[in-house]
């Protein structure tokens, strides 16, 4: 599995309507990775990025990692994760 680091997106001026919050994901390596987020299965080519609007709290995992739950916290816009 790759090395994952998360970063806070700055917090908004404003929260969103929908109260959902920003969720980038980056793959720096060369491999293509299965991802499984907020139930949805996605596979991120490598090279590739991808960005989706979540609730503040959601699961994810990469291939056959074990499931990591992410709050993100009020006043906080999203969070981005590196993936190399």
């Amino acid at each position: 599995l790759p090395n994952v680091r998360s970063i806070p997106v700055v917090a908004a001026t404003q929260p969103a309507a929908s109260g959902k919050r920003k969720v980038g994901i980056f793959n720096y390596t060369d491999r293509e990775w299965d991802l499984v987020i907020d139930g949805q299965k996605v596979v991120l080519p490598g090279r590739h990025y991808i960005q989706t609007e979540l609730p503040p709290t959601f699961v994810w995992k990469i291939g056959l990692g074990a499931p990591q739950t992410v709050t993100i916290p009020d006043g906080q816009a999203g969070v981005e994760f590196l993936l190399n």
